[in-house]
């Protein structure tokens, strides 16, 4: 079975003569954004090639700086494929730069996969809250405008009243799709379009994979649902808001989430707030994740008898690259029936 490191390297080595060839003339050098996608796409491309992922393993998908191998791939590919804009915010330029000649498949503009919006509802509290704040400090303003000096201190609150605007505003697609097994299937069917359209030769292995992946994906649905099934109303804390896509297709419901987002650590209100609803409550599962202090998880249990699991939703752990969607699937699967089961 070819290792995960093999993704990594197979496009990064090509010549300056291959980097010219027609891709009539040769395999298809595909790149994509996180490993996710790239396990999709090499069921897709089972028998042909394999393709690239850009993001190394554990590493944070909202921030990264590309390598120089990186940006070489992907000037030279055929076929770019990433979730889009809404996950990895810092390929968007090099794409512009360096992949003029590759056609470019954002997944996240795929019609009917079920897009749903960050819910995240904290966040909107704690703007209402800077907005009323900020309404204080106007009625302040007016009080003792011929102060300059007081001028300037409410133009600094202004500006900051501005950066927390656009901090909620910046709460929109819920670019975390892959988590469920039916997004998967309808992403995998335009990464098949795509690779048919630019290497036609190969077009009938794409769509016969294409095929037998969406059977295999039905299939892990049904087992995972029923699995699932006995847990719906069990109660349980998110490392953030990625993971609904994936509740959503199995019926589990979060509580909350430690984090309110990807850019910032959770306020001291946050975690008293969500430590007061749990408990309120028995049996509640506490998940966390690579990316988030462990000692958050810690703060939010601390004087609860609360079970604590690991959620891996970019399948760092799984280095097959034809199997290793399913059992990223399944492993969150796993993960949530061990940490809610009684």
């Amino acid at each position: 079975m070819l290792r995960h490191a093999l993704i990594f390297t197979s496009l990064g080595m090509l010549s300056a003569s291959q980097a010219t060839a027609d891709i009539m003339g040769e395999q298809p050098r595909v790149v994509t954004d996180i490993l996710p996608i790239a396990q999709i796409a090499a069921r897709v491309m089972a028998d042909v090639e394999l393709p690239m992922v850009l993001l190394p393993p554990n590493a944070d998908p909202h921030h990264h700086t590309l390598s120089v191998s990186d940006a070489t791939a992907l000037q030279d590919a055929h076929l770019v494929i990433w979730v889009g804009p809404e996950l990895t915010p810092w390929l968007q330029e090099p794409l512009d730069a360096l992949s003029q000649d590759a056609h470019i498949l954002t997944l996240q503009d795929t019609a009917d996969w079920g897009v749903l919006q960050y819910r995240e509802p904290d966040a909107h509290e704690d703007h209402d809250e800077h907005e009323d704040d900020h309404s204080e400090h106007e009625d302040d303003h007016d009080e003792h405008d011929e102060h300059d000096d007081h001028g300037g201190e409410h133009d600094e609150h202004e500006d900051e009243h501005d950066d927390h605007e656009g901090e909620h505003d910046a709460h929109g697609l819920d670019p975390h799709g892959w988590v469920d097994p039916y997004v998967a299937r309808v992403w995998a069917q335009e990464i098949a379009n795509a690779l048919s359209a630019k290497d036609p030769k190969n077009a009938q292995t794409y769509q016969a994979n294409v095929a037998e992946l969406t059977a295999e994906l039905n299939e892990l649905t049904t087992a995972i649902s029923a699995e699932l099934a006995p847990y719906a109303q069990t109660p349980f804390v998110l490392p953030h808001d990625g993971y609904q896509y994936f509740e959503n297709r199995f019926g589990l419901t979060t509580i909350g989430f430690i984090t309110e987002g990807h850019t910032h650590e959770p306020t001291p209100r946050h975690i008293a707030e969500l430590r007061e609803d749990i408990q309120t409550l028995t049996s509640v599962c506490v998940f966390g994740a690579a990316a988030l202090d462990p000692s958050w998880i810690a703060l939010v249990s601390e004087g609860s008898d609360l079970r604590t699991a690991q959620l891996d939703p970019f399948g760092a752990a799984e280095i097959d690259p034809e199997n290793g969607y399913i059992a990223l699937v399944s492993s969150l699967a796993d993960a949530f029936v061990d940490c809610l089961k009684p």
